[in-house]
């Protein structure tokens, strides 16, 4: 009993996710937590990974996926809310091809992608990854937003975009929308005339957050979050982002997609930093869809 479990082992078609496990038949329903003890009773072992399932495993749709990950819990702390971080990589670790994440993602991680943003309240991205993405408000089906409303939450996510020095484009597509009005976190020193310049376009477009001096406080900027009524933060990138939440231990939940490919060349790591910072994580759930792996950990001590 030295060893942590993870709670569900799911299992979806294999022309949308399929088991990788290796457990045995299509379970669905109740047979969910039958998986589990299954699971639990061979913890250590290595198992192989049939890659030709069933042909008559029963097909589950988006909403039935989103609801998946909706399921899992993610209780708030009292000073911040939960942090999840989406990345997809290659095999050999590259987080984009030509410049952004495209390159990488297939069917199964758009289907992921869609379901892991109907779940939070806010997305925070860095400067560069919004604009070299070219973010705009988010887009969810009527079905997704209907759901969204029926926990508590605001029908689409907010967004927080960081930036530091404000290279930040006030025409961008994220500021156009009057309908939308994203979050801009940066820092309060630079009062230079094209930084204010720059601040003063953005506030007619978003709500910009002044936090720490020199560098973006981003414990302080959870804090506001939580103080505003965010429960729940998805991170998206960049990898220099992701490093400084790493660092600073704000990483409650980790949602990775291997994509199936080597892509060598100098793409970044999914965080990359000057300090290295060991977090320990614990396997939740795995899933596939083709050759994709869709990967859930969580810190050791949560139990989500």
């Amino acid at each position: 009993m030295g060893k942590e479990i993870p709670q569900t082992v799911d299992f979806f078609t294999h022309r949308i996710w399929r088991q990788i496990l290796g457990l045995g038949q299509p379970v669905v329903g109740r047979g969910l937590a039958q998986l589990s003890h299954r699971w639990a009773t061979r913890v250590g072992q290595v198992h192989d990974v049939d890659p030709a399932p069933p042909d008559d495993e029963p097909s589950l749709n988006p909403d039935d996926v989103a609801h998946r990950y909706a399921a899992d819990s993610r209780p708030a702390r009292k000073d911040r809310p939960w942090v999840m971080l989406n990345m997809v990589t290659s095999l050999d670790g590259a987080t984009a091809v030509d410049g952004t994440s495209g390159g990488l993602g297939g069917e199964g991680d758009k289907m992921a992608f869609r379901a892991i943003r109907a779940v939070a309240d806010l997305i925070m991205v860095g400067a560069g990854t919004a604009m070299a993405e070219n973010y705009g408000p988010p887009v969810l089906t009527a079905e997704l937003r209907a759901a969204r409303v029926a926990r508590g939450q605001s029908e689409l996510p907010a967004i927080a975009v960081v930036s530091r020095r404000l290279s930040l484009d006030p025409a961008a597509r994220l500021f156009a929308d009057e309908s939308f009005d994203p979050f801009v976190i940066t820092t309060s020193t630079d009062g230079s005339p094209e930084a204010t310049a720059t601040k003063e376009a953005l506030a007619t477009g978003a709500t910009v957050m002044e936090v720490g001096d020199d560098q973006v406080d981003l414990a302080a900027a959870l804090s506001e979050l939580r103080q505003l009524g965010f429960a729940t933060v998805l991170l998206e990138g960049g990898p220099t982002l992701n490093a400084s939440f790493i660092e600073l231990d704000l990483i409650d939940e980790l949602m990775l997609t291997l994509a199936p490919s080597l892509v060598a060349g100098a793409s970044t790591r999914l965080a990359t930093g000057p300090i290295e910072a060991v977090r320990p994580m614990r396997l939740d759930r795995a899933l596939a869809h083709e050759d994709n792996l869709f990967l859930r950990y969580v810190r050791q001590e949560s139990h989500g």
